[in-house]
């Protein structure tokens, strides 16, 4: 699962960053306060990115990126010597537990209901994966601090002082941090998909999912009945024995 939140502050930034400005079709306006970096002539006031199309993006590397980690996974399953599918289809809010009340529990998530969506809007597992969106912060404000605490901070991915490349932290030190202005346009543009959709992004839930794996022991007695012996690796058939001392070693 990501962030969406997260996503969709990291693409705002990295399209700011080329000029792009993001734009409501609808109202034919930008989606938060363009005037100072446009003033400054950061922003180029001909490139225009829809919101709904900027969105999708969101979307669709948030979905590729919980792939990979998924797919990675199995292959870790398949070292371990435990049996996994990788799949979709699963009717997320179910997952997450948007309907515990109608005796379907999921995984506990806090859920908001949102303007103009019938659906419930998945906003994190309080503890466990708190997205950068209220209640987890106060506002938009905070959002963007978090954002950028994320990013640049103690433990964030562009934090110089950290990392195991020997001139890791000489590269990540040059790595441009947001000035005050592209901060405050940040939060305007929180602030409007807050006010206007109740979250950011304005029409995607917060908590985005879509690839999900599974991992269970391997019935080798199973396979090896219904199967070649090529149906499973080494490992699954040495798993009991190489994880669980309990368990006897199993001899085909």
């Amino acid at each position: 699962m990501a962030d969406a939140t997260e996503q969709f502050l990291g693409f705002l930034s990295i399209i700011s960053g080329e000029g792009a400005i993001l734009w409501d079709a609808f109202e034919d306006r930008p989606v938060g306060d363009t005037a100072e970096l446009l003033r400054k002539g950061l922003l180029n006031p001909e490139a225009r990115l829809p919101l709904p199309a900027f969105e999708q993006l969101v979307g669709q590397q948030a979905t590729v990126e919980s792939g990979i980690i998924a797919y990675n996974a199995q292959l870790m399953l398949q070292t371990m010597g435990l049996g996994g599918w990788l799949y979709g289809g699963i009717d997320a809010n179910a997952l997450l537990g948007a309907y515990q009340d109608q005796g379907v529990p999921g995984m506990g998530f806090r859920f908001q209901q949102v303007a103009h969506s019938p659906l419930p809007n998945p906003v994190g597992l309080d503890g466990h994966f708190e997205t950068l969106s209220p209640p987890y912060c106060s506002g938009a404000e905070e959002v963007v601090a978090r954002f950028i605490e994320r990013k640049f901070g103690r433990s964030g991915a562009y934090n110089a002082s950290i990392g195991t490349y020997r001139n890791g932290g000489t590269v990540r030190s040059r790595v441009q941090r947001y000035d005050e202005t592209t901060i405050r346009y940040f939060v305007s543009v929180v602030e409007r998909l807050l006010e206007t959709y109740g979250r950011v992004p304005g029409t995607l839930p917060t908590v985005h999912t879509s690839v999900y794996l599974q991992a269970q022991h391997v019935d080798v007695d199973y396979y090896n009945q219904f199967h070649g012996q090529d149906a499973l690796l080494d490992t699954h058939r040495e798993h009991m024995s190489a994880w669980h001392t309990e368990a006897p070693s199993y001899q085909p």
